[in-house]
């Protein structure tokens, strides 16, 4: 069957072009209700797009149960009727003055037409007396917030006997089915929107993360060989005031002490700049995490000035193997071990052991006696520049975390205000071949 068609046109997929409804074609309250069911419309975002299965499917099915020549799925424009799903004619929009569906829409009800020569609505109207449209019955597509956008409706060029209610309760109940997939299909639209949106800020803010990186990179390279001459003069000019007053020794040693945690600072950032880029020396291989302990602890024990504090070392006799960089594991404990001489003023102990089990892990644990912390403390406790009561750099630990995490370990808490605080670095254990 052949519909005289309309040359209206609209945005693809959304708002048609258009002007608002003159007040002279409808009344102020009735123009303000028309607005609210257009921008209803519009938010499905449905208007010329391409055919969809689920929408041919529904008029098909329905076709079949009443047994009718064409069936539309018609959304009503200002101007126009466009049809998401059509069975039965080819036409995908007619004009909307004299047309059947812009009445069904004013009730919540099924309206039903049996003969239209005999309705004096639409005698006259051209799909009747050309197109010879007899019959018609459509069920209004009514959203979630109640406005009726469109229907599911039946047209045949013969005139009908009695629709009865239950015919208009199976019309209505596949109407339904209309609006579950509009609004299931503007869910998923409105779903890919956001995670397109949020895959772009993440594009953003790992870019702006990467020129941070590079950047604070650049500043702790540039830092180091100042630093060096500066702590390099800072010696030379301790013997050669050998018998300076007092005081005059206290500033250098303050002066020394600064420089050195600059230089910390500048090492820290080289790590996490090399770490974010993937450039930190990570060559692993089969190691006995035991001597890289031993060593570690005994470069830490002669940094600690208190003679009367301990490091205390308690490891396995059994090699403890793991397949690790040692150069990053190195860093991680010396990282640790710096944290707790910061944070206490007692003994730490460090405990290299494996844990027995179904997954055998190789687990050092480096512990003090210090305040502890609470559970806020612990949540930002691996954030870059996260500086404790204490102070710090607010990099060691960070450093610590990352580089662990990437040979595939992790670092593990234990805290207690007022107990003191445990670090447990858990490696996947190695069996020999």
């Amino acid at each position: 069957m052949a519909f005289a068609q309309t040359n209206v046109q609209g945005d693809r997929g959304g708002r048609p072009k258009r002007k608002p409804p003159r007040s002279e074609e409808l009344g102020s309250e009735e123009s303000g209700s028309e607005e609210r069911r257009l921008e209803a419309l519009y938010q499905y975002n449905i208007l010329d797009t391409r055919p969809e299965r689920a929408f041919d499917r529904i008029v098909r099915l329905t076709a079949g149960i009443f047994d009718m020549p064409i069936v539309l799925i018609s959304l009503v424009d200002e101007d126009r009727l466009w049809f998401k799903a059509r069975y039965g004619t080819e036409i995908r929009e007619l004009k909307k003055q004299d047309a059947f569906c812009p009445c069904a829409i004013q009730s919540e009800d099924v309206t039903v037409i049996p003969d239209a020569t005999k309705d004096e609505r639409f005698a006259k109207s051209p799909y009747v007396t050309e197109n010879g449209i007899r019959f018609y019955a459509g069920a209004p597509l009514i959203t979630s917030e109640g406005y009726r956008i469109g229907t599911l409706c039946m047209l045949d060029t013969s005139s009908r006997g009695e629709f009865g209610t239950r015919e208009e309760r199976k019309l209505k109940d596949l109407a339904s089915i209309v609006i579950d997939e509009l609004e299931l299909r503007r869910e998923a639209e409105v779903r890919a929107k956001r995670e397109q949106e949020l895959e772009e800020a993440r594009g953003a803010l790992e870019e702006a993360n990467d020129r941070m990186v590079r950047f604070f990179g650049r500043i702790a390279h540039d830092l180091q060989t100042p630093l060096t001459g500066a702590l390099m003069a800072v010696d030379m000019l301790e013997k050669t005031l050998d018998c300076a007053e007092e005081s005059t020794l206290r500033y250098l040693d303050r002066i020394r002490r600064a420089g050195k945690q600059v230089r910390e600072m500048a090492e820290s950032l080289m790590d996490l700049s090399k770490i974010q880029r993937e450039e930190f020396d990570l060559e692993t291989c089969l190691t006995d995490v035991r001597p890289l302990l031993a060593d570690v602890c005994d470069a830490a024990r002669g940094r600690v000035e208190d003679q009367t504090r301990r490091i205390e070392l308690e490891i396995e006799d059994s090699p403890l193997r793991a397949e690790i960089s040692g150069s990053a594991l190195r860093r991680v404990f010396n990282n640790l071990l710096e944290n707790g001489l910061q944070h206490t003023k007692g003994d730490i102990t460090v405990h290299g052991y494996y844990s027995a089990g179904a997954e055998k892990k190789v687990i050092v644990e480096i512990a003090d006696v210090g305040p502890g912390m609470d559970s806020e403390e612990v949540e930002h406790l691996f954030e870059p520049f996260h500086c404790g009561e204490n102070g710090g750099t607010g990099l060691g630990l960070a450093v610590a975390n990352d580089l662990v995490e990437t040979i595939g370990g992790t670092i593990e808490v234990d805290t207690e205000i007022g107990e003191g605080t445990s670090f447990r670095v858990l490696l996947p254990y190695t069996e020999t071949a």
